[in-house]
């Protein structure tokens, strides 16, 4: 972020051309010398006129000042920045990226910055000292002349209205001879900071954010020594906010051009934010490669296009690919998106991607939709072994049975299959549970009886298994949407009929079960009925008891606002669940900053949007949504969202396999 290191050096340039022009002349420096830090011999700093009297303090905003301007040793800040000119039509759009460094010292960090202002880098150290967080800047008045200046940011407890002294300082001796006379001039510099109070930040990827404002004001003046007059005054204003955990999310800052005829204004805003326990936003991509330590494939790029799937298990992921004819690979990926482990199974090829893919208890598990094949692998991407058969058809119909769904309950595989029914004449839609070792827990449950199961989706929620379908209950009755939700240890079965009278366009489409801690829900882009595109998607609540919670007259009056739906082209959302997290992730076109759309024009974005499932209706959600910029070699094969540990992981690729850590926290 741009700082307060001012250099007023050119400025003072100009005043003192003005005072020239205004007649004055001669004159002394009016005092003793006190050199560039105007301290008179055995005196105290001389002060100016200049600052105003001290507020009083209102409110509490903050008991913990350090919450707000956080010293993250490691942690990295990118921020966009724009910049306004006088006469200047069109404004300047920069980058720039903040990095806090560790010192010797436990509070406090050595902050850089990459392009202050869009002038350059910039560098300060920041200390945490009895709750107060000061910035050691300093003001260059001259060539090698520079003015410590200890800047307050924030003060526990942040009380709004109160206000920081910096620095109020009269130097009669400012190191610089700005009128030409060969006598060093005099100058007055004043800064203080108030604190504000709370406002809402707009950011221009990630959600507005609740944070502290806190304006400073640099006051500056000159006497040149040929007219004796003190120049007019010289306001430098920066507003700075700071959001609880991520410090400064927005600095704006107002200098007077050099000739003194307008202000240029810059505004740095928060993009990301990454700590090494914390973060908010996107990071930038990365190619995954495999470590040059490692016995297998060592150094080679992960091929995005031999992905098959993506197991999240718990602080890493397991990547199942197809790299090779001769076997399939598994890679280990930490949380951070590198690749810590691999292997290489022979045998084991063209898994395929139509299967299902799922942690069970501490186990990875592949199940193919025909077969069915279980195979087994653990934590490491080690294999365990295989299952070759599940009692899945009726007796006597044996290879009829289509995998449908998979889910872990439990150290339980749960599986939604269809299957003939004993005289062949229907197809039934069943519900069941096995153990690794194939073995059937349990009774079944067979929830749907008709002439043909469409499409269908499958998930272990609140606490039972929920399938949601399409399906025809007989050759020509119309197509039914379905949802059933079963406890198998107690047999408890609930079953509703979402719509009836779907048209054939809609054929293949079904809600998607989003898995939730309480409860559940089903999510939908396109019309269940007809299936056109939805301008935004649709989703409808199940409650504890697994009853629809409606807010809307109609399902497709269930909408999800924020939450982009289907397009003609066929781009669809993909929906999951995390606790009471829901999660939708979309490609569009369009501009990365809402708030420039020419800067740069449309480009290929994906959407990350979320919100918290309560009791109500999912029309009434609150839905939040990061935008990313992607690059062309991170989109078209592959775009997946991972949860690992306590952040997401958003893997793309046209070749190679991209990582990007996001980190969307519970609220702000």
């Amino acid at each position: 972020m741009l700082r307060f290191q001012w250099r007023p050096q050119a400025l003072f340039v100009v005043l003192a051309c003005a005072l020239s022009a205004c007649g004055g002349g001669g004159g002394g420096s009016g005092g003793a010398d006190a050199g560039a830090g105007g301290t008179p011999p055995g005196g105290t700093p001389a002060t100016t006129s200049l600052m105003p009297p001290a507020s009083t303090p209102g409110e509490t905003l903050a008991a913990d000042a350090s919450v707000y301007r956080p010293l993250v040793a490691g942690g990295t800040w990118r921020y966009r920045g724009v910049q306004t000119q006088p006469n200047v039509a069109q404004p300047v759009v920069y980058d720039t990226v903040t990095q806090h460094l560790p010192t010797s010292v436990a509070a406090q960090v050595f902050e850089t910055t990459s392009n202050a202002g869009n002038s350059g880098s910039d560098q300060t150290t920041l200390v945490l000292e009895a709750g107060t967080i000061t910035a050691n800047d300093h003001l260059d008045l001259a060539p090698g002349v520079r003015v410590p200046v200890p800047r307050i940011e924030l003060k526990s407890p942040v009380r709004a209205g109160e206000q920081y002294h910096l620095i109020d300082r009269r130097i009669e001796d400012m190191g610089s001879d700005v009128d030409g006379d060969k006598r060093n001039d005099a100058a007055d510099i004043a800064a203080y900071a108030r604190v504000v109070g709370f406002e809402t930040v707009a950011l221009p990827t990630l959600p507005s954010i609740q944070a502290i404002r806190v304006d400073t004001t640099l006051l500056t003046r000159i006497r040149t020594s040929t007219s004796g007059q003190w120049s007019p005054v010289i306001r430098i204003e920066t507003r700075a906010w700071y959001a609880q955990g991520l410090g400064l999310v927005q600095l704006q800052t107002e200098l007077p051009t050099a000739d003194l005829s307008g202000v240029t204004r810059n505004v740095e805003t928060l993009v990301s934010f990454e700590g090494s326990t914390s973060g908010y936003g996107a990071g930038p991509a990365s190619v995954a490669s495999v470590p040059l330590t490692s016995a297998i494939f060592p150094g080679q790029s992960v091929s995005a296009s031999s992905i098959v799937a993506v197991v999240p298990m718990g602080d890493q992921a397991l990547l199942f690919a197809n790299r090779s004819a001769d076997g399939l690979t598994v890679y280990r990926m930490n949380a951070s998106g590198g690749i810590s482990g691999v292997q290489h199974h022979l045998g084991l090829n063209n898994q395929p991607r139509s299967g299902f893919y799922l942690r069970v208890g501490n186990e990875a598990v592949a199940v193919n939709g025909y077969g069915p094949l279980v195979t087994r692998f653990d934590a490491s991407g080690n294999l365990l072994g295989t299952v070759t058969t599940l009692p899945l058809s009726r007796p006597g119909r044996q290879g009829d049975a289509s995998v449908l769904g998979a889910a872990a309950q439990g150290g339980n595989l749960a599986l939604l299959w269809s299957r003939g029914t004993a005289d062949g004449a229907a197809t039934e839609l069943v519900m069941g549970r096995f153990a690794l070792d194939g073995t059937q827990v349990g009774a079944q449950s067979v929830v749907f009886t008709g002439a043909s199961v469409d499409r269908a989706s499958f998930a272990f929620s609140g606490g039972r298994l929920v399938a949601a379908w399409s399906g025809h209950a007989s050759p020509i009755a119309a197509l039914d949407v379905q949802v059933a939700a079963w406890a198998p240890d107690s047999g408890d079965l609930t079953q509703t009929l979402l719509l009836s009278g779907a048209s054939q366009a809609s054929y293949r489409l079904a809600p998607t079960v989003v898995p939730l801690d309480d409860g559940a829900a089903l999510m939908w882009a396109r019309d269940l009925r007809t299936g056109d595109p939805l301008p935004e998607s649709a989703g409808l609540r199940l409650d504890a008891q697994f009853n629809p919670v409606r807010g809307g007259a109609t399902l497709n009056d269930e909408t999800v606002r924020g939450m982009p739906g289907a397009r003609t082209d066929s781009s669809t959302p993909a929906f999951q669940g995390q606790g009471q997290r829901m999660f939708g992730l979309v490609d569009r076109t369009g501009p990365l900053w809402p708030d420039l759309p020419a800067y740069p024009a449309n480009r290929t974005l994906t959407l990350v949007s979320w919100w918290d499932a309560g009791a109500g209706p999912l029309s009434g959600a609150t839905v939040k949504t990061l935008r990313v910029g992607v690059e062309a070699s991170e989109f078209n094969v592959l775009r997946m969202l991972v949860p690992v540990g306590d952040r997401l992981l958003l893997l793309g690729g046209d070749s190679a396999l991209t990582v990007r850590t996001l980190w969307l926290p519970g609220s702000r």
